[in-house]
């Protein structure tokens, strides 16, 4: 990801929208019990979501930035020393029993193959949760400028999955009530930039509570539509 990529991210970290994923993702991990987990956090960038699973078990992050990489350490219990996802197979295949990969198989050209070296990567049994930005027609310069080269249905991102190797738990999309808002803006504009992560402190409040409502029905039940899919899959 380009530099100024990553700090659309780093100032976009106490926003509505992450403040609101990472409640979902508590729902969802809480939901399946999970519980003294061995976790990587695969592309974890600066480490913002390390906070949120650590209440589920040891966190390891992936971050092929060395810089960010740095940054990154401090927030998790460990980063692993390398650039290259081949090292970190090789050195702990089958060791995780929980991989997360918040947005990040949209980065990759190649997601099936990138997916079966993740499923190496989890002891048999083990788990994946994968968040994923939502439907093509919601495409935006965002989607460029964060060099994505998809955005997924959820029947895309689990036929991906299932042929990784994983079996389907959970699947839904997620922020439903701001998809139309999402749709108006992008379809009418061309945009949706890292501005929609900040807004006046009320407005940003508003969306935090609107999504925070829609999150507390996940893992009891599946959402119909949203600007993202939660996936969580079982190693085979």
């Amino acid at each position: 990801m380009q530099e100024e990529g990553f700090k659309g991210i780093r100032d976009a970290e106490n926003s509505w929208f992450y403040r609101s994923r990472s409640f979902a993702i508590r729902r969802v991990l809480s939901g399946f019990k999970a519980k003294n987990e061995k976790i990587c956090d695969i592309g974890a960038g600066y480490g913002a979501m390390c906070p949120t699973l650590k209440p589920y078990g040891k966190v390891t992050a992936f971050e092929p930035d060395a810089e960010v990489r740095k940054i990154c350490a401090e927030n998790c219990d460990d980063a692993f020393p390398s650039s290259e996802l081949s090292e970190l197979v090789a050195k702990e295949r089958g060791k995780f029993t929980l991989v997360t990969i918040l947005d990040v198989v949209e980065h990759v050209e190649d997601d099936e193959a990138f997916l079966k070296q993740l499923h190496e990567l989890i002891t048999p049994g083990g788990h994946i949760l994968v968040t994923v930005p939502a439907f093509m027609w919601l495409w935006s310069e965002l989607d460029v400028f964060a060099q994505h080269y998809r955005r997924y249905d959820k029947k895309g991102i689990i036929a991906v999955l299932e042929k990784a190797g994983f079996e389907i738990e959970y699947a839904s999309y997620w922020n439903m009530m701001l998809l139309i808002p999402a749709f108006i803006v992008r379809r009418g504009t061309g945009k949706g930039g890292y501005a929609a992560f900040s807004m006046p402190r009320w407005i940003d409040r508003i969306f935090f509570e609107w999504v925070h409502l829609e999150s507390r029905l996940m893992p009891r039940l599946s959402l119909p539509f949203g600007t993202s899919v939660f996936i969580y899959a079982r190693k085979k």
